[in-house]
């Protein structure tokens, strides 16, 4: 019998709308921040909770930020293309099907692709240029 959880909401909806409202890629730690009010207060609770959204393909983890987004993607591959700005922080997703195709080829050069691919391009968005 599962233990009844001692949360009114389930941690996992937490931490996706903690992500669905921000604006900027969050750390785990600042997700940690902002679930305080709701009692949650132990790191693993979050983590746990961001390893099963990201196999559920609902969330990215940026790694060169080491944060994590909602996803927004309208993707129905496993390649997530994202401009990552070096100065900012800020993240956007790239719709590219031509780039997707040209990866997923590598494949058919015995060039294995984890399930789940992120390809970060990191660049200086056009308002920290100005």
């Amino acid at each position: 019998m599962a233990r009844p959880s001692k949360y009114p909401i389930h941690p996992r909806q937490l931490v996706l709308q903690v992500l669905q409202n921000a604006t900027t890629p969050l750390s785990a730690y600042n997700i940690l921040k902002q679930l305080a009010d709701c009692n949650i207060h132990a790191p693993m609770v979050v983590y746990r909770a961001l390893e099963v959204l990201l196999k559920e393909k609902k969330i990215h983890k940026i790694k060169g930020l080491n944060e994590f987004i909602i996803c927004r993607c309208e993707h129905q591959h496993d390649i997530s293309l994202f401009t990552v700005c070096e100065l900012c922080h800020k993240v956007n997703p790239l719709k590219d099907d031509s780039f997707v195709q040209y990866i997923l080829a590598l494949k058919a050069r015995n060039i294995n692709i984890t399930q789940q691919a992120n390809i970060e391009l990191p660049i200086i968005c056009d308002e920290c240029q100005k």
